[in-house]
């Protein structure tokens, strides 16, 4: 979490941080007490200098970070951005952590008061009505949600004692000028290569493969073939859709929404075009090539893009003189997207286009052809073909539209309503276990499958019905599972231990596994030949003809920045600064050997120092506070005596 929060320390993320941290308490509620897990766990799961940490308090902040999480990456899984596994010990090391903050702030004296917990809470959006704090809106919301405001404001008031003594140790950070300069330097230090790319695909057929060598290899890499814990998931199913088939919408409620929510149906002024478009294709010119170099490229820019020009005159002298615009777009478009269907855009409005384009379709009447305009994608010829005025659509026209609305809450309800009404029974399991389908609900079983299965038998891809279905114990229900189909309830049926199969099982496996293992291996000693053979002064060129492959030349680029042709990989940077010009390295990357070798590196830029010194302190000085806070917090767990369970991880 930290790490996230970093990374958009001057994002929308950090600056709503606050409503975050409600909206999180909020969802808690729903998430725990909602969906909460029938069979509750009890015990201790921590232990962090004599102070235990329960099960709810680990649960807690679980579902807080879930919910963190949630927020932050809208429509996506959680699942998707960080596996369970790592969100669970996340969970239990922000418990730990903030246990050992209050521990030292209690040893330095410090102390929160009452006036600060109040403005804390003053500041926090979802209690404020027009940039204002209203009472009303505070105990509304703990009123509905069965907070007790003794409660949250202590809550409150822990978060505000670890934040001041978080900041009394970043504020504790400085920096010289030279530590400042070293580091611009490092920073900005730029660099040029050319690289070979050895693949193992290259060598393909050229590795020998016996029985006797499987079996050797299966001997050394058995615990890779090992097969993962397998379970087999009972489950009820209710389709929202299939809730959806009785219910009755009436006019005055399709009514009722249209004038609540009229704002949905107001549509911009909107234009149909069709285009004829010539590429004219950028050339990149970098700030580190030579003015003999940028000449070149900047003359075959203009050479192109006169050409490109050229091209699209003559096109609308033609389209002039034809007529037939949409069959001469089929001819001559170069935007392969739609000169198929005569180059049609479809219906925009203002803001859907880039503004050279967008300035001129709107400025012409239906059926005008404008004249050649220029944009960075190219040069266009422009025929509209519609027009819409702004206004708001009629109820006659989406009618329709919002019954299908209407129907889709409601069924979500009911369905989501059908599994709840399980959970909320004195004898939960028991119901489950005598339920069967009915005709809005379907029990039904899984076939065995893994965490690493990326689908689930009968039930297609979905996150978190797999991460939902590996906490299950035996004899416990799970808690209420949304996913984009509909509602799940999820008992464990059976369970299979991981094992190690035997060779025969997974023979075609280990062949495939260790094909690619001397595949490597024979790119490695190919890679490092030809690394030798380029420390002995023989040209790049004629080593990438003898392998068989091609030189790639890099432009310049610095520790921070993707590679042209290549992208970013740290491990390839890494070695690339480490070289002196003319040096060479071989680095492994995905199981591809790269043999590099430095051209050339530029030296320290004193007036862009100069220049950019303010901004770049900012940065270095936070960079090194978030390092010297992670280093004492990782000194104080060390030195700490904590107890993990880890049978809750």
């Amino acid at each position: 979490m930290l790490k996230l929060m970093r990374e958009h320390a001057h994002s929308w993320l950090i600056k709503s941080v606050l409503w975050l941290v409600v909206a999180a308490f909020v969802g808690t509620i729903f998430y725990s007490w909602g969906m909460g897990r029938v069979a509750e766990r009890q015990g201790m799961v921590a232990e962090v200098l004599n102070e235990k940490i329960s099960y709810d308090e680990y649960r807690e902040a679980l579902d807080n970070l879930y919910n963190f999480y949630r927020n932050a990456v809208k429509d996506r899984n959680v699942e998707d951005v960080i596996p369970q596994s790592q969100l669970k010990k996340a969970a239990l090391n922000s418990v730990i952590q903030r246990k050992l903050l209050l521990n030292e702030a209690k040893k330095m004296g410090i102390e929160v008061s009452n006036e600060e917990v109040i403005e804390r809470i003053k500041s926090i959006p979802a209690f404020q009505n027009d940039g204002k704090f209203d009472k009303s809106y505070y105990h509304n919301f703990l009123q509905y949600n069965r907070i007790g405001a003794k409660n949250f404001e202590n809550n409150q008031r822990t978060a505000m004692l670890t934040e001041k003594t978080e900041s009394l140790i970043r504020n504790s950070v400085k920096v010289s000028e030279l530590e400042m300069r070293e580091a611009y330097e490092w920073k900005h230090e730029k660099i040029n290569m050319d690289y070979l790319v050895l693949s193992p695909d290259l060598f393909m057929g050229k590795e020998k493969i016996t029985d006797e060598k499987v079996s050797e290899y299966f001997k050394k890499e058995k615990e890779s073939f090992k097969k993962s814990d397998q379970i087999k998931v009972e489950y009820l199913f209710a389709d929202p859709v299939l809730f959806g088939k009785e219910i009755k919408i009436g006019k005055q409620s399709i009514e009722n929404y249209y004038t609540d929510h009229m704002d949905e149906f107001i549509v911009a002024e909107s234009v149909r075009a069709s285009h004829i478009l010539t590429k004219n294709l950028p050339v990149n010119v970098d700030l580190e090539d030579s003015e003999k170099m940028k000449k070149k490229i900047e003359e075959d820019l203009e050479k192109q893009k006169e050409e490109a020009r050229k091209k699209a005159e003559d096109i609308l002298t033609e389209v002039k003189e034809n007529g037939n615009f949409e069959e001469l777009a089929k001819k001559y478009s170069e935007d392969h997207s739609n000169a198929g269907i005569g180059g049609d855009l479809g219906y925009f409005s203002r803001g859907g286009m880039i503004k050279e384009f967008e300035d001129v379709a709107f400025s012409l009447n239906v059926g005008e052809i404008s004249d050649v305009v220029e944009s960075k994608h190219g040069y266009h010829i422009i025929k509209i073909t519609d027009k819409k005025e702004a206004g708001t659509k009629p109820l006659s026209d989406v009618e329709d539209e919002i019954k299908g609305k209407l129907i889709d809450r409601k069924s979500k309800k009911l369905a989501k309503r059908s599994l709840l009404q399980i959970l909320k029974n004195p004898s939960p399991v028991n119901e489950f276990k005598k339920s069967g389908s009915q005709d809005s609900l379907i029990k039904n079983s899984t076939d065995f499958f893994s965490m690493q299965d990326h689908e689930i038998p009968t039930i297609g891809t979905s996150s978190q019905f797999k991460s939902e279905a590996f906490l299950l114990k035996d004899n416990e229900l799970s808690r209420l599972v949304e996913t984009a189909k509909g509602y799940y309830l999820l008992m464990l049926k059976e369970k299979k231990a991981s094992y190690i199969p035997e060779l025969d099982e997974v023979k075609d496996e280990v062949k495939k596994s260790l094909s690619q293992f001397e595949r490597e291996k024979i790119a490695k000693e190919e890679a490092h030949r030809l690394k030798k053979e380029l420390d002995e002064g023989k040209p790049i060129d004629a080593l990438a003809g003898q392998a068989e492959v091609e030189v790639s030349h890099t432009l310049h680029f610095d520790r921070e920045q993707a590679i042209n042709k290549f992208g970013m990989n740290r491990s390839l940077l890494d070695a690339a600064f480490k070289l002196k010009v003319k040096e060479s390295a071989v680095v492994p990357v995905s199981g591809k050997y790269y043999v590099i070798l430095m051209i050339e590196r530029s030296g320290f830029d004193e007036e862009m120092y100069k220049k950019e010194r303010d901004d770049f302190l900012k940065s270095f000085l936070e960079n090194k506070q978030n390092e010297v806070l992670s280093a004492w917090l990782e000194n104080l767990r060390k030195n700490a005596n904590i107890t993990i369970n880890e049978q809750f991880l």
